[in-house]
C-alpha cells in the first residue's frame, strides 16, 4: 500500500493539471480568423462562402469557394458541389472550427504565428473540409469531400478561384487567356514592359471550361497592386471558364467517397519578383 501512495499522488496531481488546463482553455480568447492573415500585399481570410484574398484599399477580392467548386463524372458531366437551391436555403452547416478544442488550439497556434485557417461544411452525411497552409508568400489550399452523392463514377474534383473579367491572366510564355481589347493589351505591354500574345483557345469537353496547357498562370489587375500566381501539380489539369470568370485545378479521383484536391497560390509585388 505504501508503494501505491506515491503513484496515487502523482495520478491525482496529473488529473489536477489536466483539469486546470481545460479550465484555462475555456478562458482563452477565441481565435478570430476573420481578422485576416497578411500574406504579401494581400490579406487572407475565411468567410461563410469560402476563403478570400483582398486588400484594404482595393474593391477587388479573389475567392476560393465551395459554391463554385465541382466534380466531373465518367459521362463528362460537370456538377456543382452545392446546388443553387441549397445555397439560397442555406442548407449547409458552416463552421470555422470543428469543435471547442479545435477553436482553442487554433488560438494558441495563432499566438506563435502558425496560421492554419480551416472551414467545415456539413449537409447530412456529406462533408466539405477546406484548410490553408500559409508559408511566407505562398498559400496551399487543401480540399476534402466526404460522402458526396453521385449517379455516375467520379473521375475528378475541382477547386476554383474566382477572378474579374478585366483581369489579365497569362502564363510564363506570355500567352494571354482572358478576353481583352487590343488597346488594353497595348497599355499592359507598355505599362509593364511585358509583351502578351493572345492564345488560341481549344474548347474542352465542356463548352464553358477550357484547358490551359500549362501548370501555372498569373493574374494581374490594372486597378489593384500585386500579382497572384495560380499553380497546379503535374497530375492536375488547369481550366478556365471565361463565361463565369473562374480558374480551376482538377485532380483525378482516387476514392469515390473521400475526394481530395490541393492547389497553390503565390503572391508577389511585381513581375520581377514573380520571376517574369
Amino acid at each position: 500500500m505504501k508503494l501505491l501512495l506515491p503513484i496515487i499522488k502523482n495520478l491525482i496531481g496529473l488529473i489536477l493539471v489536466i483539469a486546470l488546463l481545460v479550465v484555462g482553455l475555456y478562458g482563452l480568447k477565441p481565435s478570430n480568423y476573420n481578422d485576416s492573415v497578411q500574406v504579401g500585399l494581400f490579406k487572407f481570410s475565411p468567410f461563410q462562402a469560402g476563403f478570400s484574398l483582398y486588400q484594404d484599399d482595393s474593391p477587388y477580392s479573389y475567392r476560393f469557394s465551395p459554391y463554385n467548386d465541382f466534380v466531373i463524372d465518367s459521362q463528362g458531366n460537370y456538377s456543382a458541389l452545392v446546388s443553387k437551391e441549397e445555397i439560397i436555403k442555406d442548407k449547409y452547416q458552416y463552421a470555422i472550427y470543428n469543435n471547442f478544442f479545435d477553436q482553442k488550439i487554433s488560438y494558441l497556434l495563432s499566438l506563435i504565428n502558425f496560421n492554419h485557417p480551416r472551414l467545415f461544411y456539413h449537409f447530412g452525411s456529406t462533408q466539405f473540409k477546406y484548410s490553408a497552409n500559409i508559408n511566407q508568400n505562398k498559400i496551399t489550399l487543401n480540399q476534402e469531400i466526404i460522402n458526396l452523392p453521385h449517379t455516375h463514377p467520379l473521375t475528378a474534383t475541382a477547386q476554383t478561384l474566382s477572378y474579374y473579367c478585366n483581369d489579365f491572366i497569362f502564363d510564363q510564355k506570355h500567352n494571354l487567356y482572358t478576353d481583352q481589347a487590343a488597346s488594353d493589351i497595348d497599355f499592359f505591354n507598355n505599362h509593364y514592359n511585358f509583351s502578351l500574345n493572345w492564345f488560341n483557345h481549344n474548347l474542352g469537353t465542356n463548352a464553358d471550361w477550357e484547358p490551359i496547357p500549362t501548370n501555372s498562370v498569373y493574374l494581374v489587375n490594372h486597378y489593384s497592386p500585386g500579382i497572384i500566381k495560380f499553380e497546379t501539380s503535374k497530375n492536375q489539369q488547369l481550366l478556365i471558364n471565361r463565361s463565369f470568370c473562374l480558374l480551376a485545378a482538377t485532380s483525378p479521383t482516387v476514392n469515390q467517397n473521400n475526394l481530395s484536391n490541393s492547389l497553390t497560390v503565390s503572391l508577389f509585388k511585381n513581375l520581377r519578383e514573380a520571376g517574369l
